[in-house]
Order: structure tokens, then sequence, then C-alpha cells
């Protein structure tokens, strides 16, 4: 279901904070950088993103590397779903990012993507983003669509990535339920990041492209190149965060009060309250095909629902070709994997 709005948390406290001065902004300290929350889509993102924002002093922008999100930050720009960016093609979104780390909308680009009531409903929610953070409210980015920008992000403007991870099966089952397939030639029209960092998976990724494939074996290829990808990436800086659905789905609670910590957010009692409510027993965690849900669920309920989805041979199918790369999330993947 496309997504037509930018959403947005603001506490009242938020509001009340006081405004950043430009050095703070350009060299943040670590309980005002930025935050990231990205991974593949149907990760968990809106979940941790959501939960993230129950704490003081969040403003939370909601997928604006999405296309179907108006007003789209990059408009006027090449831009395809999960866009590469890197040294080689940075200058041409460097205005851009530049005005999405510090919540500063490119107002004469969003202009000509005003033609709709969804576009007006979204532009006035980042104007209100735009002045939470002014005010000082540290930015939650949820973006999926982010991924593959994730590297450039980290070490250009120096935002805090959250890598969300779920497990293969659980994956699979998830793009299955939503009907989603994948036009791969997003990743065949960008030559640097077929050339780059999925190289490895270069030819595969073109037959995909240049051929029909059921919805298990797109969630195939699609969590192993991701994942395969994020892999290289947050090992070479140390900075980066990754989180395992199911962990966090076992013990929210715990598991969101690390995180908090990790991001030098402040774990209150009231957040820890909410955390709680929203994913306890007893909530809804069977939702209808296609239908996305929310992010007030039994959390743990939902870890399992993947083996109503799948058949016993496509289990198998992921496991056997997602092994190589789920083998290297051993340090965070629970014994659910």
């Amino acid at each position: 279901m496309p997504v037509d709005s930018v959403h947005s948390r603001v506490n009242a406290s938020q509001m009340k904070a006081q405004t950043r001065t430009l050095a703070t902004m350009t060299s943040p300290s670590a309980a005002a950088r930025p935050v990231l929350i990205t991974g593949a889509n149907r990760s968990g993102t809106t979940w941790v993103g959501d939960m993230l924002c129950r704490g003081d002093g969040i403003v939370y922008m909601h997928e604006p590397f999405n296309p179907q999100v108006r007003p789209q930050w990059f408009t006027g720009l090449p831009f395809e779903r999960t866009q590469y960016i890197d040294d080689s093609n940075a200058d041409l979104y460097k205005q851009r990012l530049e005005g999405l780390v510090s919540a500063r909308p490119p107002w004469r680009h969003l202009l000509s993507d005003m033609g709709s009531a969804s576009s007006v409903r979204g532009a006035k929610t980042l104007n209100d983003i735009s002045r939470s953070v002014r005010k000082g409210a540290r930015l939650v980015l949820k973006d999926p669509l982010a991924v593959f920008a994730s590297k450039h992000l980290s070490s250009a403007y120096e935002v805090d990535v959250v890598v969300c991870v779920r497990q293969p099966t659980a994956y699979a089952g998830s793009l299955k339920r939503m009907g989603w397939a994948f036009d791969f030639g997003n990743w065949t029209r960008q030559s640097q990041f077929l050339e780059g960092p999925a190289q490895p998976w270069a030819e595969e990724i073109e037959r995909a492209a240049n051929s029909s494939i059921d919805l298990v074996d797109t969630a195939i290829l699609r969590w192993k190149v991701t994942y395969s990808i994020l892999d290289r990436w947050r090992r070479e800086d140390p900075r980066w965060t990754v989180v395992d659905h199911s962990t966090l789905a076992k013990d929210p609670e715990r598991g969101f009060e690390d995180l908090y910590a990790t991001l030098k957010i402040p774990f209150v009692d009231g957040v820890r309250h909410e955390i709680v409510k929203v994913n306890a027993p007893g909530n809804t965690f069977l939702v209808a095909d296609h239908d996305k849900g929310g992010t007030e669920r039994d959390s743990a309920a939902t870890i399992d629902t993947w083996k109503s989805r799948l058949t016993p041979a496509e289990v198998e199918r992921v496991l056997e070709a997602t092994a190589g790369v789920a083998h290297a999330y051993a340090d965070i993947g629970s014994d659910d994997w």
C-alpha cells in the first residue's frame, strides 16, 4: 500500500527545548546526532522507529527516500527505490542530504511536487519536524529505502545507523503475506551499485530483472544482497548498531532499554511503561494478508507467524539459499534463526 505522507511524533517537551547552534548541528554530540533506522523492508524498521520515538526530545521522519511519499524529498533528481549513494555520485545529492540530516526541507524543489492533498499534508508535517529540530529535538529517520545510502550518511554526516535484521524465513513469510514483488531493475539501472557493493550478486540480480520470479525467491535475493552488503559496512564502522527483530520482539523492554542506552536516549519510566504496554501479550498479532498492521501488537507472538505462511519446501529453500549470509549475523541472531 503506497505511503502518501510523512509522519512525525512531537512531544511537548521537544517544543520547549533550546535551539541548537550551527556548530552543534555540523558536529553533533553523540546524544544529538541524527539516527537512521534502516534494513530491508519488512524487517521491523517502522516498529523500531516508533518505539524510539516514545522517548522525550525525539522527532520522527517517515521514509524520505520513498518515491511514493509526498512531497518527495529528492524530486527532480535521478532516483531509484533503494538508491545507492557513495563518493562517486554524492555531489548530485549533497544539497538534499545536508538538508535532510538537519531537517531543512528543500522547499524550492518541493513546490513542484505539491499537486495533491497528501503533498500539502506532508509539507505541513515536514515544517513541524523542521521546527522541532531547530528547537533542539533529535531527528530519527525511519527508512528501509535509504539502506544503500546508509554508509554515506554515516561517514559524511555522522548519522547513527541502526540496522534492523529479521531472520530470513520470517522476512520471506512477511513479503509473501504482503504480496510484494520487486522490480530488480531498480538495482540494474544503478551501475555504481551493481559494479560496487552488489557485484558478487550481479549475475543473479540481472537474471531476476529480466525474468519473473516468485515472491519467495524475491525475498531470498533481496535479503541476501541487502544483508551481505550491510554486514560488510557494519564491520567497517563500530558506531553502527544491529538489532535482531526476534530478540527485540521476545523481550522488548530489555531490548529497547539497551538500544536507548546505545543511542544516548533517556529510557525513563514513562517510556518503559509505553513499550511494555504496546508489545504486551494479549495484543493482536495476526494481521490480514496485504495489511501492514500497526505497531501495537503482541510482539513475542509475531516471531513464529512465518511458520503458517511458508510451506515446508519454501522454508527449506529460504534457509539453504540464505545460509551463507545468515551465518555472518551469528553474533546478533537469536535461537529462533
